[in-house]
């Protein structure tokens, strides 16, 4: 059975659209991606009452976390959830609209995507599933992990949400290009795979101390990352994984780069394990 199903849809991208137009580029909503590039819809009176309706629901809120939002995007993608009031009079409205404009070029792109993703991450299976059930200690969940390819949306290139499994991955955002985009799904997959280690790192962490909340994360990019690189090499690709491709590691965490590397890169080589990276790390981050 494939580990993903691709999707493309048009209610998913929609909301996500919509989400996009209310908050993108707007200061202090750095969670929603800009619009790239102009719509059809655009000036017509039933996209713009459903923006306003957006930014005026969802102002604050975001795709992610917000279990409204979720609840949202789970009726949309299963047919199983919650509509906020007053959603349905403004999105049902849309869905012909832009079926006839916006939408045919949308689910090109996204499909163009899929196909792709899909491409490249063929030769890797399934030993790379294999290789992430062993670095994180979790089964790969059963069926395949629906994968709705989103024309635009969230300020980040992905987001994952567990129950059901279902990822959703932003096609235009600029790190959705070449290797990383296979790297981006395994990401988004591993975090339905992170329970053990969020449970680890957080049995060992001094509740009173701050600023550690994210630390698992961090470690998760990097199993991930390196699995991936290790996986594409012995394919003869040469990939620079997301935390250093993107600057993410030096933007965003610089005191964690040297105790996650040091902790877990031997975790990954055999040389130290579970437990001692996890309390390699902790000792390091004190």
């Amino acid at each position: 059975m494939a580990p993903f199903e691709y999707v493309s849809d048009l209610d998913l991208n929609l909301h996500h659209l919509l989400y996009a137009a209310a908050f993108g580029g707007v200061p202090g909503r750095a969670r929603a991606q800009s619009v790239p590039g102009e719509l059809v819809l655009n000036g017509r009176p039933e996209f713009e009452r459903a923006v306003t309706y957006y930014r005026g629901r969802f102002a604050e809120r975001d795709l992610l976390s917000d279990p409204e939002l979720s609840a949202l995007k789970t009726l949309l993608a299963f047919g199983d959830g919650s509509a906020p009031a007053g959603w349905s009079e403004v999105f049902e409205p849309l869905r012909e609209p832009y079926a006839e404009t916006d939408w045919p070029v949308h689910d090109k792109i996204n499909k163009d995507w899929s196909q792709a993703v899909h491409e490249r991450l063929s030769p890797l299976l399934p030993d790379v599933l294999n290789e992430l059930e062993r670095v994180f200690r979790e089964p790969w969940p059963e069926g395949p992990i629906r994968v709705d390819a989103v024309w635009v949306g969230y300020a980040l290139p992905a987001y994952t949400t567990p129950r059901p499994a279902h990822i959703s991955c932003m096609t235009t955002h600029p790190h959705q290009r070449d290797w990383l985009t296979v790297e981006i799904v395994l990401h988004e997959a591993s975090h339905l795979l992170a329970w053990p280690l969020i449970c680890a790192l957080r049995n060992r962490i001094d509740p009173s101390r701050k600023g550690h909340g994210d630390l698992w994360h961090v470690v998760l990019f990097l199993l991930t990352g390196e699995t991936v690189r290790r996986a594409l090499a012995s394919i003869g690709v040469d990939h620079q994984p997301y935390l250093e491709a993107t600057g993410l590691f030096d933007r965003a965490w610089p005191h964690f780069r040297r105790p996650v590397t040091e902790a877990w890169t031997g975790y990954l080589d055999g040389t130290v394990d579970w437990s001692e990276a996890c309390d390699r790390l902790l000792a390091a981050v004190r």
